[in-house]
């Protein structure tokens, strides 16, 4: 006879199905967030929410399988990196077209976004601007204001080492053109800082990471029940919410840096992997300010392990502080170095902007704490509570529980201090891998010797409720919208004419055209078929010819009318109209007008105009259009 499900876990489900249903249908906006924050609420089309259940089925399947099969940790952990990347990227694609390529490209290069990416690219780095770093987190304002050297060194890094490889770089910008075809702003990048943001795309695959560190970390937490852990990292919801942001890369560095720290503590000469643990936390507090609690809860892991679980002196703490100390500093002294500036010159000017959103103190101690657990999984934070308060009663005879005593500790501290401004759920992501680790171990607890049947039920609901909140929550914003669709406009007049580089390389080709008399103006329509995508936008421009042979100089137009419809836009085989109301000069000459069109490189007209072929003529660098009755 199988044994009764426990009531921890029975518990643990049920709140977190309850909360799904509340958050899927807005029963209440309170659970979002309020008073200065709450996340919007935007169900997405059930066309895009289907792939994200689909892919949640399929690994949720897989999982049960390699369990029941007992399969080797390598394929386990091979399988949840699949998982995280195959559910982070149906995910991110949610509320975005259904394209998470797209969504994860405008995403790294807009400002509002995430914004290492724009700032890289946006800094005077030959002028020295990057040596006063103060200066430029105050110019790019917002979340930079949180944000140190390290992720947008790491972009300007990256633009380096692509432009050490055109052919690379050509290739990837090829490929990534057509997300934002219509940018100027980007369209002014040389192809390697198009091609750097191939790695903000990957982050899906970089948050997988993590789990090669979680899965060494539970082992020495879990024992051979670290499997079931890093098998619901993918269920995490943040991570996929959140999916594209640095945030979700933040986990790789606390897990790691904890995992270092654990083996200091353990081994017999631990100074190099304390000094490890310090330099990973300082890399990341390089990297984004948000990671300011990661040092204070290492510590407190440290004293907990040290203290309460091992039952030593404080001095054998002091020494772990140091060691890791030694390791912390080694990238701000660099930098210190190299600048003049300090860590804490860059915590002032962060926290001053930080510090400065007023948030009620009350109403967000109870929010901050909860916008965490509701991007986390209110089911593990019930079954993590349930191991603390397990622990309390039967603490005679179970070992403390470090992890979950730190956490808890750290949570309670980081509410209580008020130094949180929104938006937990995200900033607090790297701690979240820490509750999935406790609640395992309370499942064990709650379970016994086989926990298997608890977690396959927890994870059900924990897919469930992924679903509802990503489905439900619109969280990812970016200043960067899609390009429009191509304008379409009827033109009466036939005409076969390619316009290319060189001769040999045609880029698009006018089919049709006509121009009608309209007010005081001349209406041209054009009717234009794509050959080959341009790689650089290119200008149109007209000179107008009288009856009597004088000229008029149209100025340079970008194609599209007001919904700017660049070259760049136009894909092979597609069919693009544009319209321009070309003015006439007063009391214009009665008769026939002609058009002389030209396509340019750049606004200036006369400068590298495109080659124009018509069949039995021979090329030139402009088509005359006419004629055209006036008058």
């Amino acid at each position: 006879m199988k044994k009764a499900v426990s009531r921890p876990v029975i518990i643990a489900v049920s709140l977190t199905l309850a909360l799904a249903v509340i958050l899927r249908f807005d029963m209440s906006e309170w659970v979002r967030g309020g008073d200065g924050w709450r996340w919007q609420y935007d169900v997405a089309p059930a066309a895009y929410s289907v792939p994200l259940a689909g892919a949640l089925i399929v690994y949720l399947a897989g999982c049960w399988l390699l369990v029941r099969r007992g399969a080797k940790a390598a394929v386990i952990i091979g399988w949840s990196i699949a998982g995280t990347v195959l559910i982070g990227l149906m995910g991110t694609a949610i509320h975005d077209g259904g394209n998470p390529f797209y969504s994860l490209f405008v995403r790294t290069t807009a400002l509002l976004g995430t914004g290492p990416h724009w700032a890289a690219n946006h800094i005077d780095w030959a002028g020295g601007e990057w040596q006063n770093w103060t200066a430029v987190m105050d110019k790019f304002g917002g979340h930079m204001r949180n944000v140190p050297p390290g992720s947008v060194a790491w972009y300007e890094l990256l633009n380096r080492t692509f432009g050490q490889a055109p052919g690379l770089s050509a290739t990837l910008y090829r490929v990534l053109l057509p997300y934002q075809c219509q940018n100027f702003d980007l369209l002014n990048y040389p192809p390697e800082e198009w091609a750097s943001a191939t790695f903000g795309m990957l982050m899906p695959l970089w948050s997988a990471l993590s789990i090669l560190p979680l899965y060494a970390l539970s082992k020495r937490v879990v024992g051979d029940d670290a499997r079931l852990v890093v098998m619901g990292y993918a269920l995490i919801p943040g991570l996929t919410g959140f999916g594209g942001s640095w945030s979700t890369l933040y986990p790789l560095f606390s897990v790691l840096a904890l995992w270092l720290l654990v083996r200091g503590l353990e081994g017999q000469r631990g100074g190099g992997w304390l000094a490890l643990s310090g330099l990973v936390t300082g890399l990341g507090l390089f990297t984004n300010f948000a990671l300011i609690p990661l040092p204070a809860f290492l510590g407190l892991y440290t004293l907990v392990d040290v203290l309460l679980a091992r039952r030593q002196h404080l001095w054998q703490a002091v020494q772990v502080g140091l060691w890791f100390g030694a390791g912390l500093l080694v990238p701000w002294v660099i930098f210190w170095l190299l600048t003049g500036q300090t860590f804490f010159d860059l915590l002032e000017t962060s926290m001053q902007f930080h510090l400065g959103i007023s948030r009620n103190y009350l109403f967000w101690l109870v929010y901050h704490p909860w916008d965490w657990v509701m991007w986390s999984g209110l089911g593990l934070m019930a079954l993590s509570l349930y191991g603390v308060i397990r622990w309390w009663r039967g603490r005679k005879d179970l070992s403390v529980p470090v992890l979950n005593l730190s956490l808890l500790f750290m949570m309670l501290i980081l509410s209580i201090s008020g130094t949180a401004r929104g938006e937990t759920g995200r900033v607090w992501l790297f701690f979240s891998p820490f509750l999935l680790v406790t609640a395992v171990q309370a499942l064990r607890w709650a379970e016994g010797a086989s926990p298997a049947r608890g977690w396959a039920m927890m994870t059900a609901a924990q897919a469930i409720g992924t679903l509802a909140i990503l489905s439900s929550l619109n969280v990812m914003g970016s200043s960067f919208t899609p390009p429009p669709p191509a304008p379409l406009v009827s033109a009466s007049r036939a005409v076969d004419a390619t316009f290319s580089l060189t001769t040999d390389a045609p880029l698009f080709s006018l089919s049709g055209w006509d121009a009608q008399m309209e007010g005081d103006a001349l209406r041209l329509n054009l009717h234009w078929q794509g050959i080959d995508q341009p790689l650089s936008p290119f200008w149109f421009g007209a000179v107008l010819v009288s009856p009597g042979g004088q000229t008029y100089s149209v100025p340079a137009w970008q194609p599209g009318g007001d919904i700017r419809y660049p070259t760049t836009c136009w894909q092979p085989g597609s069919t693009i109209g544009d319209s321009v109301l070309i003015p006439l000069p007063a009391n214009p000459e009665s008769g026939d007008w002609w058009i002389s069109l030209a396509v340019y490189a750049n606004p200036q007209q006369g400068a590298a105009q495109l080659i124009v072929s018509q069949a039995g003529q021979t090329p030139d660098q402009q088509i005359g259009l006419g004629p055209v009755r006036i008058g």
